[in-house]
Formats: structure tokens, C-alpha cells, sequence
């Protein structure tokens, strides 16, 4: 799955290409990085919002931390809780967990 790594960073849905393409892939592999050390450094579960609310600016999508958190998990960093988190999972509604995998 590793090898689907580079793929994963980024969904080009708007057909990017070249530089513009690059850099989006770019960004996306940077927050990747951000979220993991997230991880890495705070012990337990968390909702992608909590995360959001952690360490990003209302800038960032939280449809982009969503992104990141399923690439993550999808190549092993991360695991995902098997029941909803109820707390703070934002805007009211009920969340998965995630938390460092081996943790």
C-alpha cells in the first residue's frame, strides 16, 4: 500500500496539472506530516475536528484534515476507534476517533 502513498496526498477532482498540480501535492504531504506529529505528541483518541481545532486556522478545510487523517490510516499511522466518539466530534454530530497506531 505504501507505494499508493504518493497517489493518496492529494484528490485531483479540479484536474491540477503541472506546477499547480506539484504544489497542491505538496501541501497536502505538509499537513500529512503536521497531523502525524499531532499524533505522535498527544496520547488518546481524537475527532478530525478536534484535531482541526488543535492546529489549523478556520483557512484549512476540514474536509482537507479529513483527507489527511484517511491517508494516514490507510497506510498504517493511524487507527480508527470501531464506535463514534460522541465528544466534540463538531457541529454537533457524532465522530470517529483516531489515534497513533501500536499506541
Amino acid at each position: 500500500m505504501k507505494e499508493n502513498y504518493q497517489q493518496e496526498l492529494f484528490h485531483n477532482t479540479v484536474n491540477l496539472e503541472g506546477e499547480q498540480l506539484a504544489k497542491a501535492e505538496d501541501s497536502a504531504k505538509n499537513q500529512d506530516e503536521i497531523i502525524l506529529k499531532f499524533f505522535e505528541k498527544n496520547i488518546g483518541w481524537f475527532t478530525p475536528y478536534q484535531v482541526w481545532k488543535a492546529i489549523f486556522t478556520e483557512r484549512t478545510p476540514l474536509t482537507s484534515i479529513r483527507r489527511s487523517i484517511t491517508t494516514l490510516t490507510k497506510n498504517g499511522k493511524l487507527q480508527k476507534s470501531e464506535a463514534t466518539v460522541v465528544k466534540d466530534g463538531g457541529f454537533g454530530v457524532p465522530s470517529h476517533g483516531w489515534k497513533l497506531s501500536g499506541e
